[in-house]
């Protein structure tokens, strides 16, 4: 398991049903970490959440644990995945993408024993964890090891790893740009929900609007949220509570739209901000 604080890790994910989704080798496996709705009965939608980790330097396991535990408030099977980042396992970040569909499709293998409803599969990411989750989905259906999921929550998204740091995490310029999801966009992808900060130092704002406008000219649904002034944790609990509040209700929201969440007054939280454009 991937952590920079084992005991606080532990103490986050302790409430979670805890499943080996693969072996990397050498006796290791990545895990992933199940939070279910309360009295669970019929099969519910799914949330895959994959931590951030800057630019590839390692991050927390548990980052999406507050998300996680109010969607399974809201009904959905939440899932913190662990998955390789590059420099921290000595793999490269496409080694991530990789991880990212075998666990959705053992996650889809297992919808039954888990109570999900594999048509309701949504996957949310920070950071590179944004990066493997976007990147996964980006090739074609008839190549794709997996179906398409119902929907991406990208938060500080990196999206361009061809120029700067990224290029040589990726072997050299022309494979980064292979793998960039900003070159590589198509129709048919599934709806996106984007929220960035202006002043995030892994990702320019110029890129995210970029990608967004490529988006949305493929034909396919993207929001975007731009918040002024923030760099790229101004989501997460413990950095900013009114914040993650508002992106929490802004992606719940989203999710009612995409009919993978029921409404009502039980639904997202009330927070309203003026804070991004």
């Amino acid at each position: 398991m991937s952590t920079t604080n084992s005991d606080r890790q532990r103490d986050l994910l302790q409430d979670a049903e805890r499943f080996s989704y693969k072996e990397i080798g050498a006796g290791e496996g990545l895990d992933l970490f199940v939070f279910s709705p309360p009295g669970l009965v019929e099969p519910a939608p799914a949330i895959l959440f994959f931590y951030g980790g800057g630019f590839w330097e390692g991050g927390a396991l548990a980052q999406f644990v507050p998300q996680a535990l109010h969607f399974a408030s809201r009904g959905c099977v939440s899932i913190v995945v662990d998955y390789r980042l590059g420099r921290e396992r000595g793999s490269s970040p496409l080694d991530g993408v990789e991880d990212v569909r075998d666990a959705v499709a053992w996650v889809s293998g297992q919808a039954g024993r888990l109570g999900v409803d594999a048509a309701k599969l949504v996957l949310a990411g920070a950071s590179c964890g944004a990066f493997v989750a976007l990147a996964s989905v980006m090739d074609p259906p008839a190549q794709s090891v997996v179906e398409r999921p119902a929907g991406l929550l990208l938060f500080s998204p990196i999206v361009n790893v061809a120029r700067g740091a990224g290029v040589g995490r990726f072997g050299g310029k022309k494979l980064a740009k292979q793998v960039s999801p900003l070159h590589r966009m198509r129709r048919g992808l599934p709806p996106v929900i984007l929220f960035h900060g202006t002043e995030d130092p892994d990702q320019g704002i110029s890129e995210i609007e970029a990608l967004a406008r490529k988006l949305t000219r493929k034909k396919n649904v993207c929001e975007l949220h731009v918040f002024r002034g923030e760099r790229s944790s101004f989501f997460n609990f413990n950095v900013d509570a009114t914040l993650y509040e508002a992106t929490l209700n802004l992606a719940d929201e989203f999710l009612v739209r995409l009919g993978v969440l029921g409404g009502g007054a039980d639904g997202a939280a009330t927070t309203r901000l003026e804070s991004w454009r």
